[in-house]
């Protein structure tokens, strides 16, 4: 070994292990096995192991790494990283408890520290959710739809056909083939069929209808009732 007076230095003992500084504080080292490292005055420095895995820090409390598998990663001193894995994976989380993750097939999800998220599969289905707990979907068929706190929903199927509830239990639908048609929490509801045919109910049990053929008519919960046909007859 030789050591100078401004405090530099090297060594390497019987079994090949060396070490070395400077006069700075800064300094290195190979151990005998084929790891090695460096450091720094300022905090910063780095570490290779034998089967090929390595580290390096710096001054400010960041860092990487790489294992011997592939895998690597990344941190920084807010507290947020990344990650790369050897099968093609990937994520990245943030100091606020964020983050993301991208699989090797293909799906992919964020997240936020305020309970929000969104995922999408290697399918392509998606789901998402606010920090409200409002959350939505699109298949990858073409189908989508909303789920709300309030307990509102949405759904249009792969072919076209759509249902809605909203916050107080009201419902409609419309059809591919151009019918619809409500129902309604006080037990009113309406329907029209693809061929134009509608009927109707209100809460108190009054029935009207329409047909396509230009006949109409009502069937009253007093027992009353109207028709008039489609030449225009009514009774």
């Amino acid at each position: 070994g030789s050591y100078s007076a401004d405090g530099s230095y090297s060594h390497t003992d019987a079994d090949g292990n060396s070490h070395s500084g400077d006069a700075e504080g800064n300094g290195s080292w190979e151990s005998a096995d084929g790891s090695s490292g460096t450091y720094s005055a300022d905090g910063s420095g780095s570490y290779t192991d034998a089967d090929g895995s390595s580290a390096t820090w710096d001054a400010d409390g960041g860092g990487t790494y790489s294992d011997a598998d592939g895998n690597s990663g990344t941190w920084d001193a807010e507290g947020g990283g990344s990650w790369e894995g050897a099968d093609g994976s990937s994520g990245t989380w943030d100091a606020d408890g964020g983050g993301t993750y991208n699989g090797a097939d293909g799906s992919s999800s964020s997240y936020s520290a305020d309970g929000s998220y969104s995922h999408t599969d290697a399918d392509g289905n998606s789901h998402s959710a606010d920090a409200d707990g409002n959350e939505s979907y699109t298949g990858a068929d073409g189908s989508s739809g909303t789920m709300n706190a309030d307990g509102s929903s949405t759904h249009t199927d792969a072919d076209g056909n759509s249902h809605s509830v909203d916050a107080e239990g009201n419902e409609s639908y419309t059809g591919a083939d151009g019918s619809s048609g409500t129902m309604n929490a006080d037990g009113s509801y309406s329907h029209s069929d693809a061929d134009g045919n509608s009927h109707s109910v209100d809460a108190e049990g009054n029935e009207t209808y329409t047909g396509a053929d230009g006949s109409s008519g009502t069937m009253n919960a007093d027992g009353s009732s109207t028709h008039t046909d489609a030449d225009g007859n009514s009774h």
